[in-house]
């Protein structure tokens, strides 16, 4: 008796048990993985967008401390090769503005330190602080955009930790100029400056220097 060439009765079973997809579940599967697709790639642009908004704000609170520590820096020479007998080192010292007497390698000059617009400005005279030499931003906007100095503050304190231009008001402000001009030991600076982007909170920066000519041993 010949076999050959004739599937068996289980052979056909199990091929005749084989079935595909059909064109609804095919449909299904595909708007499935759509979804998927759609909710992983808006995920994906949430964290690129949450990254880059922190990315501005390091940026922008990075410039506003390089201005700050600038400027510190700066108030820690003030008297550097100024005899004290001839005069005060600070010539102005406002709630809004300093100025102080140093020498700084180019001559005794007179340094200056207030906003001016929306910037934090530096601006140089000459040795009696009728001529102005130089001015120059410290807010520059070039590397993370537009950077707005809302408050520039200067709070000044004597040897004894006294507030000299009190009082303060409720933000910590200080709102006078100080009267005794050579009682003047200690600086704090506050800088608040605002990104140019939409929505994001103001960075407020704090600072302290006392005067390295009047730095108690």
């Amino acid at each position: 008796m010949r076999t050959h060439g004739r599937p068996s009765t289980r052979t056909l079973t199990l091929l005749g048990g084989q079935t595909g997809l059909t064109l609804v579940e095919l449909l299904i599967a595909l708007v499935t993985i759509g979804v998927m697709l759609g909710a992983m790639f808006a995920s994906v642009r949430g964290m690129a967008g949450t990254w880059a908004v922190g990315q501005h704000r390091v940026g922008v609170q990075q410039n506003g401390r390089n201005a700050i520590e600038w400027v510190t820096r700066r108030i820690r020479t003030a008297g550097v090769g100024w005899n004290v007998t001839n005069g005060f080192i600070y010539t102005a010292a406002e709630a809004g503005r300093i100025r102080f007497r140093a020498d700084l390698g180019a001559g005794l000059r007179q340094y200056e330190y207030l906003r001016v617009g929306s910037q934090l400005v530096e601006q140089v005279y000459d040795s009696t602080g009728g001529s102005l030499l130089s001015r120059r931003p410290l807010t520059s906007p070039e590397e993370v955009g537009i950077i707005t100095v809302a408050d520039l503050n200067f709070c000044y304190y004597d040897i004894f930790n006294t507030l000299l231009n009190g009082p303060q008001d409720s933000e910590g402000r200080c709102t006078r100029s100080v009267a005794d001009l050579g009682s003047i030991y200690r600086v704090q600076m506050r800088l608040r400056i605002v990104s140019g982007r939409p929505g994001e909170d103001p960075i407020t920066l704090y600072s302290q220097a006392f005067t390295r000519a009047q730095e108690m041993p």
